[in-house]
Parts: structure tokens; sequence; C-alpha cells
């Protein structure tokens, strides 16, 4: 019987960090789960224990005392600390993945809802971040990334559930309860103050074409960070998943060599290009580093990556290279907005406008001065054609007199 009660609780206790990996089930069943294996295991050890039911009149003993214990335990020091958050709406089949100053935990509520777990009473970033995958490879990926952290704040750590209703059409998140908006998609600018600081909505393109992102992944061993960048070429998105974890890991040293990859997109699969591309997003906002730490020393070939990047097919693309142009900030990336200007058409120009003022009007007045020379330099040297000289003298505009 000792080793019967052991297989069978260490197979319980297997159970229930497996449903926990794939999140098909609700997290106090797993806890159950969890709590009565950990029982059998420690009763076949020999381990006792009584516990009162109070509401039942009863008094149990053995090993499902123990895990009545262990349940009470869980449940206990889990009534508070956490937020749930419930996105429902058009999430059917897709895969959906929330980031503030980590990725959440999340797990499917039904095959209508994806629930997420936020633990502690504060986040370390102002916005979050959610990524909206489909399951239809022919439907766009979405990015909510003005997501304020201030409509959180009284619900962290009340072990509250908060639901979101996605929509895809004309995609935004509304809060269910109260109808408010909690976020448009393909935003960069989140909290505006004034004119100059509207909200930067990347132009539209008619079309694109691409893959979800796998949620399974294989696990790359002692890789070197251009191995890995290589595995972005393979057709699997599970596959380049796991690639796309490693490379997060690996940090600062990853962002050139992805860059790099990305000089010819046209010869990456479906949807590789917004794999690669969110990696780099991932390594410039996770951690206690900025944006600007990581992407401040981009050489000259890196940067002219991210403006062809804004001018790209996928709307998910531009987003994220005029998010991470915006983060990089400095003279250099204004100047090669400008410089990028002839090689984009007009939705790229669009979007180079608006990127290469925001990234205009944060810098400081002596490094605005030297912007401004660099730009006259080439507004001089007649390498623009009639459309992207007028641009430029607008992002020029941005930069003072």
């Amino acid at each position: 019987m000792f080793r019967v009660g052991v297989v069978v609780g260490l197979l319980l206790v297997a159970t229930a960090l497996a449903l926990n990996a794939i999140g098909l089930v609700w997290l106090s069943f797993q806890t159950v789960v969890l709590a009565v294996g950990l029982g059998i295991v420690l009763g076949a050890f020999g381990s006792l224990a009584t516990a009162n039911v109070p509401l039942a009149g009863a008094t149990v003993s053995g090993a499902a005392a123990i895990a009545l214990v262990i349940v009470s335990v869980i449940n206990t020091t889990g009534q508070s600390g956490f937020l749930k958050i419930r996105v429902t709406g058009d999430v059917k089949g897709a895969d959906l993945k929330l980031r503030g100053d980590q990725f959440y935990h999340g797990h499917r509520f039904s095959a209508l809802d994806q629930e997420f777990v936020i633990f502690g009473n504060d986040i370390g970033v102002a916005t979050l971040r959610l990524e909206y995958v489909p399951a239809d490879p022919q439907k766009e990926t979405i990015f909510f990334a003005c997501i304020m952290k201030d409509t959180l704040r009284s619900k962290l750590g009340t072990g509250e559930t908060l639901e979101w209703t996605l929509h895809t059409d004309e995609p935004r998140l509304i809060n269910t309860l109260s109808g408010d908006l909690v976020s448009r998609a393909f935003t960069l600018d989140c909290a505006p103050s004034r004119e100059s600081d509207r909200p930067l909505a990347i132009a539209a393109s008619p079309a694109w074409d691409f893959s979800p992102i796998g949620t399974a992944h294989a696990q790359p061993q002692q890789m070197s960070v251009e191995q890995l960048v290589e595995g972005f070429a393979l057709p699997s998105p599970a596959l380049r998943g796991g690639y796309r974890e490693d490379l997060t890991k690996a940090g600062g040293s990853a962002v050139s060599p992805l860059l790099q990859s990305l000089k010819e997109p046209e010869a990456l699969p479906d949807n590789a290009v917004v794999d690669a591309f969110t990696t780099v997003h991932d390594i410039a906002t996770q951690g206690a580093a900025s944006g600007e730490d990581v992407l401040g020393t981009l050489s000259t070939d890196d940067r002219k990556v991210l403006v062809d990047g804004i001018g790209a097919e996928q709307r998910a693309v531009r987003f994220l290279a005029a998010d991470l142009l915006v983060m990089a900030g400095g003279v250099d990336t204004v100047v090669s907005i400008v410089e990028g200007l002839p090689r984009l058409d007009s939705t790229g120009r669009q979007n180079a406008l608006a990127v290469g003022s925001r990234a205009a009007d944060a810098l400081s007045p002596q490094a605005a001065a030297a912007a401004r020379a660099r730009i006259d330099t080439l507004l001089r040297s007649g390498t623009l054609d009639s459309e992207s000289t007028a641009i430029a003298r607008r992002i020029q505009s941005a930069l003072g007199s």
C-alpha cells in the first residue's frame, strides 16, 4: 500500500503541475489536485494530522486532513495579493499574452475566455501590453500597448477578477462592466498631455499575411545568439517560440544580431518577422534597464532596419518598429528616420513623421540643435525627393528653432 500511495500521490502532483503548465482548468481545481496528491504522499510516509471542518461539523484525519490543511493554507495566503484579469470577446482559438514588468501567467477560463493572474500589489511599469495572435494565419497579430497601470491600481492585490472584452473589429479592449475603453490597438503614446503628444496610431496597410506564434516550443541547449537568431528562419511557429524565449533571456547582446537578421525580411517565413521584432521589443522592455539603455548603442545598420520596419506591410511590425525607435531616441535616431524617408512608401512616411516628431520632441536643447544641423546638411545634399523634403522639414520644426 505504501508504494501504491506514493505512486498515486506523485501522479496527482504531476497532473496538477501539468494542468498549470497547459492552463486548461481553473486555478482552484489545480490547487485541490495538488493538495490531495501531496496529502497522499505525506500520509504514505507516516505524516499524521487531524482537522476540523466547522461548517460540516466533521473531523478528518490522515491524508485527507493533510490535503485539507494544504488547501486551507494556499487559499488563505492566496485570497489577497493577486488580481485576475479575464479576457472575453473575439478570443476563440487565439493565443493571448499579457505583459507588464513580466509575462503574467495565463490559462483558459473556457473556450471563449482567457484568464491572467497578476501577483503583488504593484506593477513596475506604467503600462501593460496585451498581444493577440489569432488562430487564423490570414488574420493580423494585434498589440494593445497602452493599458495603463493606473486603471488597475485599485484592484491590485485584492483577489478580485477584472473582465475585459476584446474586439478585433476596430481593435479595442473594453472594460466589460463599466464599458470604459481600456486600450486601442497599435497606439504608442499612452498619456497625451498636449497637442504634440497626441496618441500615435500606426497607419494601416491594405494587406497583411502572417501566421500565429506557437505557444509550445523546443528548448535549444548551449546555442549561441547567432544560432538562436537563425532559428527564426524555421517554418515552425512552435520552434520559433522557443528561440524567441531564449533570445529574450539573452538580453541586449541579442538585439543587433536580431535586427541584422531582418535586413532581408522577405527571406523569412510568414510571421517570423513579427516574432523577431517582438523579441527585440521584449528585450528592450524587460527588467530594470530602460529601452534607451538597451537601444542607445544601436549601429547605423540597426537603425536602418527599424526605420524600414515602420513602412513594413504588417501592421504589427510597423507598431513594434515605431515603438523601438521612440524608445531608442537620440540625435542618431531622428537623423536615421529622415535619411530613410526616400526608402518608404506613403504609409511609411506618415509613420516616419509621427515617430520622428515624437523622438525630436524628447531631445534636449543641445541635442536638438545638433539634429537640426545634420538635417540641414541632408536637405542641402539633394538626396531627398520633394515629399521626403517636406516631411523632413516638419520633423525639423519639431526640433524647435
